[in-house]
């Protein structure tokens, strides 16, 4: 699934810094996400529903990209470890 947003409206960003985030041309895409969302109980266990019944079976990859750069999150199931990287 990919999500892109239009949108012309900047995100300042939550430490403070001066430069606002625009997010216009914007894109994610995901894999292993059967219902386009992911959930952690309380322990960080991560779920695919919201009723944090279905445990997520292989690591999930959400890809970020905008301005010729992209970006990757995985999450690991079982243990909710969350890497970002290139």
């Amino acid at each position: 699934m990919t999500s892109t947003s239009n949108c012309t409206t900047t995100v300042e960003h939550p430490l403070g810094i001066s430069q606002p985030i625009p997010t216009q041309d914007a894109a994610l895409s995901w894999s292993n996400l059967p219902n386009n969302y992911v959930v952690f109980n309380g322990k960080g266990v991560p779920y695919t529903d919201a009723a944090a019944s279905s445990k997520l079976a292989s690591n999930a990859v959400i890809t970020l990209s905008g301005g010729g750069v992209s970006n990757t999150v995985t999450i690991s199931p079982e243990t909710g470890r969350v890497m970002v990287g290139p």
